[in-house]
């Protein structure tokens, strides 16, 4: 049998630069680009060693074409098969570009980019494919970093808009219940507690950050007071940002109010911070000794409306205030999923 095959392009010099095969091949073993090639007369494909480790496939085989397309990923294969049918077309272009995934026999999806060259049979009333090449490149790594990078600017589009929340609240908050002379510099207070917590959450992974390391950088700030006055007690569990935001708040104020107020405005005083967290269950409880004795303010302040009003609206807890003559009491229960969500 005889046929006409359409000419192979012929090699660009300035393109190769007159490369020996053994050269090429290095070249596309160091790009990572695997080859195979394509036999439409037998309906099979040969795979080049890399092109054979990326398709977890023998080397250097005739493979049936249809056991080399089962790679292909189910939901992937409908747009990869109406590319090659275009590419087969007589009258449609020769090559083709496709990026899709692969599901290798260990389960494991892989992101593959295809190029691919047919020649046509020219002698019969209708052109049909005769061979074909194409060069693969894995590209796992990249689409995941593409797929991260997605994400976290997702994810930061979203703690801004949280972060500008929380902040605005504040700014309403303080513009209704505190003085005029007072809001600037308890602003830039509260600001310096959410800091700090913005400062613990990109060290950790950037959703999710546990309990003790939202509480330590607020206890810390306290330079003055020794650690030994100060303890935290209970499970590292994991907080969602918003709820970590608002713990870290809580635990802003009530430290204030203990330096300025309670326990911590002398020698002697200690606060214990103990939470639990049992049966789908959040609680925390503040503790203050030897500090003066405490008597309750005639008004309440803003620092109150965050203990309660806040907490109440962020976390779905209800904050209990115990201005007790040997030192304050504070304590809240949540669902534990208001915190991790």
């Amino acid at each position: 049998m005889s046929f006409q095959v359409d000419p192979v392009p012929e090699r660009d010099p300035d393109l190769y630069a007159d490369l020996t095969p053994d050269e090429m091949r290095i070249g596309l073993k160091v790009a990572g680009v695997g080859v195979g090639r394509v036999d439409y007369l037998t309906d099979t494909i040969s795979l080049d060693a890399l092109a054979g480790q990326i398709f977890a496939m023998p080397a250097h085989q005739s493979i049936p074409r249809a056991d080399f397309h089962s790679r292909i990923h189910r939901e992937d294969w409908p747009a990869v098969e109406k590319e090659v049918e275009l590419l087969l077309a007589p009258k449609a272009p020769d090559v083709i570009d496709v990026t899709h995934r692969i599901l290798l026999p260990d389960g494991e999806v892989h992101w593959v980019r295809a190029r691919k060259q047919v020649w046509f049979d020219n002698t019969g009333p209708v052109r049909r494919p005769v061979r074909g090449v194409f060069a693969v490149t894995d590209i796992t790594k990249q689409h995941r970093a593409e797929l991260q990078s997605e994400y976290l600017i997702g994810e930061l589009h979203h703690r801004t808009k949280n972060l500008m929340a929380v902040v605005s609240s504040l700014v309403r908050q303080m513009s209704r219940h505190s003085r005029p002379e007072d809001i600037a510099s308890k602003l830039i207070d509260r600001l310096g507690a959410l800091a700090r917590n913005q400062d613990a959450m990109v060290k950790g992974d950037g959703r999710r950050i546990g309990i003790h390391a939202v509480l330590e950088p607020q206890v810390s700030a306290l330079s003055h007071v020794p650690s030994g006055r100060m303890t935290l007690t209970g499970p590292d569990i994991l907080l969602s940002d918003s709820a970590s935001q608002v713990i870290a708040m809580v635990t802003h104020e009530l430290l204030t109010n203990a330096t300025k107020y309670g326990a911590l405005s002398g020698e002697a005083g200690q606060v214990d911070i103990v939470w639990t967290a049992e049966d789908g269950q959040f609680t925390f409880n503040w503790s203050e000794t030897g500090g003066p004795p405490v008597t309750p303010p005639d008004r309440t302040g803003f620092g109150s409306r965050i203990l309660t009003s806040y907490l109440r609206a962020a976390l779905e807890a209800e904050g209990k205030l115990d201005y007790r003559p040997e030192g304050v009491r504070f304590s809240f229960a949540a669902p534990l999923s208001s915190l991790t969500r």
